[in-house]
């Protein structure tokens, strides 16, 4: 059975060619980044909106994303809320400096989004309520300083996001940041 190569809502390379995008940067033997971006909240705002806005704008990410990243960069949607970026033959800090162009180019485009209440369970049984706003998660890790397979580097990317077991929205975070400063 064949698949399709694009993923049918954003037009972005299918998911299912991530491990081959990787194998050929990794052959190269050179560094590359993997930036991990994570819609926050993408839940709240499909049942606040409704699932056919959300997904346009999760077209309009994709649309964002590929306009600021590299022409050689690779971007795929890797999940529902998630997207995945290989930069390749880039330096720790390049890479960085790229993903908060991407995050701060977001933050502009969907800064007039409304945002949505959302609910947080406290220790004490009480519900902690706040306006969110529409913002992307982002976590970096590299090639092969923080993984040598899919596996590991996605991992290390994920972890970047995350601080004290609490998931960093609206952040840009590497994982050597991480490993540094926390």
């Amino acid at each position: 059975m064949e698949t399709p190569q694009n993923d049918l809502l954003t037009g972005l390379p299918s998911s299912r060619l991530i491990p081959t995008c990787f194998e050929n940067l990794a052959s190269e033997q050179e560094q590359f980044g993997l930036l991990l971006l994570d819609v926050d909240g993408l839940s709240y705002f499909n049942h606040h909106y409704g699932f056919q806005e959300a997904d346009e704008k999760l077209k309009q990410l994709a649309n964002v994303i590929c306009r600021v990243i590299p022409e050689d960069a690779k971007v795929f949607r890797s999940g529902g809320d998630e997207f995945v970026v290989f930069l390749r033959r880039q330096q720790m800090a390049e890479v960085i400096s790229i993903a908060r162009e991407v995050w701060n180019k977001i933050r502009q485009e969907f800064s007039s989004v409304p945002s949505v209440e959302r609910f947080y369970l406290l220790p004490d049984k009480s519900f902690l309520k706040i306006q969110a706003s529409f913002t992307v998660s982002c976590g970096i890790a590299f090639y092969p300083a923080h993984g040598t397979n899919l596996g590991a580097l996605y991992q290390a990317a994920e972890k970047a996001m995350w601080r004290d077991g609490k998931h960093l929205h609206g952040s840009v975070l590497a994982l050597a940041e991480f490993e540094n400063n926390y």
